[in-house]
């Protein structure tokens, strides 16, 4: 306004142009003095619209970020790795923590230093990118530092047949004093010795291995499916273990005695999931002095499966079990077993009775043994959760089916 009201005239250059020349006429103007004395009265809002121009910029996000302490936006980092082990690939540059180091200086350097980004490695095994997969590995196990260990190895089983894919399995197994979860989907039996050297050291040419428990007391879960023997040693060591499923696709695994099996659910109080083949062993087909075995009690158990080898005696064990919060309970033989190739005392196969008649919350049944109908029927009336029901190797008669039928003139006879 006070511009306008002086009516100044401010002529600081004279530009005339002339073809390809520009001359300047540097001319002092009109009123000069009053001019500077106008630009000294609006220099302090020029300077207040300076600092609004700079405020509203640091109101930005990437401004606001980049204000956050490490610790916080570390945790931020730690929220952007895949949960999904397939997304986790340690070449994946289009997920975190790769990504992160592509944004900027600041972040790249941030996630290089944090070992809590680096621990989670899934190998996608390619045999044309086998050296940039053995690079990337020992890349991300460096960067891992102490942290312990998490592995997925995904793979064709047509395309790890290599020493290649083995200089990756001896690389995982160097690492085995850091290992916290070890997933290796498909792995041929040729290489399985490589990953199981770890848990034995008395014994460099492993072929079944005897895995000892004692040496991994924090262990709470194992799997092992596959036709190579695998066999675990519980000693007398007390263990929080919550599952342990063991499964032979072929009779090739190493047997597993009646009084191991004791001695697992013994030994292993806190289990919650058993699955465990009982092989044929000539030298122990029963427990020594069953009659003297006492009660067994499990109270996190809510999953029991026993697959017994012919001419083994798993039910001196079954009827001592106290199981109150047993869901599903599983107890099979290998095949059908004919009258003939069985003993008497198997093909009665009374020992389901005293378990059941101690507290238990079966709602599922399933029986692959030479029971007979009448045995059967007197353990179905201690089911009274019982919502499904599998046998075979039972011979039945109409009686059974009338005993299971629904009769809706009187509910409460069902």
């Amino acid at each position: 306004q006070r511009l306008r009201q002086e009516r100044l005239v401010i002529r600081w250059y004279h530009v005339v142009e002339n073809r390809h020349h520009l001359i300047v006429d540097h001319q002092r103007p009109k009123d000069y003095d009053r001019m500077l004395r106008l630009l000294s009265l609006i220099q302090p809002s020029i300077a207040g619209l300076g600092m609004i121009m700079n405020h509203s910029k640091n109101k930005h996000p990437s401004a606001n970020i980049h204000s956050l302490p490490d610790e916080i936006l570390l945790e931020i980092f730690r929220h952007c790795i895949p949960l999904a082990a397939q997304d986790r690939s340690i070449r994946n540059a289009s997920q975190a923590p790769l990504l992160l180091g592509r944004v900027c200086r600041l972040w790249r350097l941030l996630s290089l230093s944090s070992s809590a980004l680096w621990y989670q490695l899934t190998i996608v095994w390619s045999k044309y990118d086998h050296k940039k997969n053995m690079k990337a590995m020992r890349v991300w196990l460096l960067r891992s530092k102490s942290h312990p260990l998490t592995i997925h190895v995904d793979l064709a089983c047509e395309w790890c047949l290599s020493p290649r894919f083995a200089k990756v399995l001896v690389l995982v197994a160097a690492q085995a004093c850091r290992w916290k979860d070890i997933s290796i989907a498909k792995l041929p039996n040729q290489y399985h010795h490589l990953i199981l050297a770890p848990f034995s050291t008395a014994v460099p040419e492993v072929n079944d291995i005897s895995f000892d428990l004692s040496s991994t007391p924090r262990l709470l879960e194992f799997t092992h499916y596959g036709g190579w023997g695998f066999h675990v040693d519980f000693r007398t060591q007390i263990h929080n273990m919550k599952a342990l499923r063991i499964v032979y696709q072929t009779p090739l695994g190493v047997p597993y005695s009646l009084e191991e099996l004791l001695s697992c659910l013994n030994q292993c109080p806190s289990l919650e999931e058993l699955l465990l083949p009982i092989r044929k062993n000539p030298s122990s087909n029963h427990p020594a002095q069953p009659h003297l075995i006492p009660i067994i009690t499990l109270p996190k158990l809510h999953e029991l499966t026993l697959v017994m080898d012919r001419g083994t005696h798993p039910g001196y064990v079954v009827e001592k079990l106290s199981v109150p919060k047993l869901t599903t309970l599983d107890i099979r033989l290998d095949a059908y077993v004919d009258d003939d190739d069985v003993d008497q005392d198997l093909t009665q196969w009374a020992h389901l009775r005293p378990l059941l008649e101690r507290p238990h919350s079966i709602s599922e049944l399933y029986l692959r043994v030479a029971m007979t109908q009448a045995n059967l029927m007197q353990c179905l009336p201690l089911l009274p959760s019982l919502q499904i029901l599998g046998f075979s190797g039972i011979n039945c008669s109409d009686t059974i089916l009338e005993f299971l039928t629904m009769d809706d003139s009187n509910p409460s006879a069902n």
